[in-house]
């Protein structure tokens, strides 16, 4: 992507203040705060590139130097912002990887999708927190997306916040040509589950990683005919995801994909499932993390699969500063199955 640096300068100070009002009314937050100077610290031992000026949500590991940059997972370093604004793939897709519950990514998404606008580069945006039978009433939103609410959209707000994900939609409603749900309807998935609908196999390293990561997320330590059942919807989320990318790409923009950082990765998401379409593997994955105690890029996310990268970039964010989720029973998991099967 070839963009003058001056340009994104002044296009990102506009977006800040227009992000910045907007998130006032919105969330009553501030987005942006003005740059800072960079203290010197001990990541890579050199001096910082500068930030991007946003005013951060979470709270905790503020002080982690990491917070506000991009690491470049192959180069294994600390960038420019202005580096990875020129990787940008056009004619591909721009897959940004994030924590559902963590309000700082989805302000990072309507940071992307609005120096996209702005820079006249913006495509399509596709959102995994979008169901198939709410794609008819996006289409009536196109131009309007400061004054959609939640009861427009027929919005799930127990699945999904919308005080968090408002600025990002309301941003690619009003500048994308399309906006494409991602997610798979309550139908497929109760399909899925009672084995009534076929679902692309992967390789049993592939499937086997994936079940291990719901087993862990579920609490359990062995598989089990329940955890089969999500690793197939799992796989069919990503299949469908990489279908909706390939029928959608605008072949002269960068479009923008919005998903969980499972989906994002990759190693082993819909990345994977892309790469066997050769007009659509122009892929950038941007994932954005909230920083630990380490002050060390490379320990946030290693390889999982066959020693891929797992992202292009990171995005550090501080923590939510919020008591440890607890486990949930295993049956729970066996109850959440049950309600699909019905």
């Amino acid at each position: 992507m070839k963009i003058v640096s001056a340009s994104i300068v002044l296009i990102l100070l506009s977006t800040v203040l227009i992000t910045g009002c907007y998130s006032m009314k919105t969330t009553d937050v501030d987005v942006f705060t003005p740059l800072q100077e960079t203290e010197p610290s001990s990541v890579a031992e050199i001096k910082l590139p500068e930030k991007l000026p946003v005013r951060f949500d979470a709270t905790k590991h503020t002080d982690n130097p990491l917070v506000g940059h991009f690491w470049s997972v192959p180069e294994e370093k600390i960038v420019p912002w202005m580096q990875v604004m020129k990787t940008l793939p056009q004619g591909g897709w721009l897959i940004l990887g994030e924590l559902h519950d963590h309000s700082d990514h989805q302000k990072m998404e309507a940071i992307f999708i609005n120096i996209l606008a702005r820079t006249g580069i913006l495509g399509n945006v596709a959102m995994e927190q979008l169901r198939p039978d709410q794609q008819p009433l996006l289409n009536d939103w196109y131009g309007k997306g400061n004054f959609v609410t939640g009861t427009d959209l027929n919005w799930k707000p127990q699945a999904w916040d919308w005080n968090s994900y408002i600025m990002p939609l309301s941003y690619a409603l009003n500048h994308s040509p399309k906006v494409l749900a991602l997610d798979l309807s309550h139908q497929s998935i109760g399909e899925i589950y009672a084995d009534k609908r076929v679902v692309q196999k992967s390789t049993q390293e592939h499937e086997t990683l994936l079940a291990e990561l719901i087993n862990a997320s579920h609490c359990q330590t062995e598989r089990n005919r329940h955890t089969d059942a999500m690793v197939k919807v799992q796989l069919a989320k990503d299949q469908f995801m990489a279908q909706q990318l390939i029928d959608n790409t605008l072949v002269d923009k960068i479009n923008v994909m919005i998903a969980g950082l499972h989906h994002s990765r990759k190693d082993f998401g819909v990345p994977l499932w892309l790469e066997k379409n050769a007009k659509t593997n122009k892929t950038v994955t941007i994932a954005f993390l909230p920083v630990t105690n380490s002050h060390d890029g490379k320990s946030y996310l290693p390889s999982r699969y066959q020693e891929r990268l797992a992202a292009d970039y990171i995005f550090f964010t501080p923590a939510k500063n919020q008591q440890q989720w607890e486990c949930p029973q295993s049956e729970l998991v066996t109850q959440h199955v049950a309600k699909h099967q019905k």
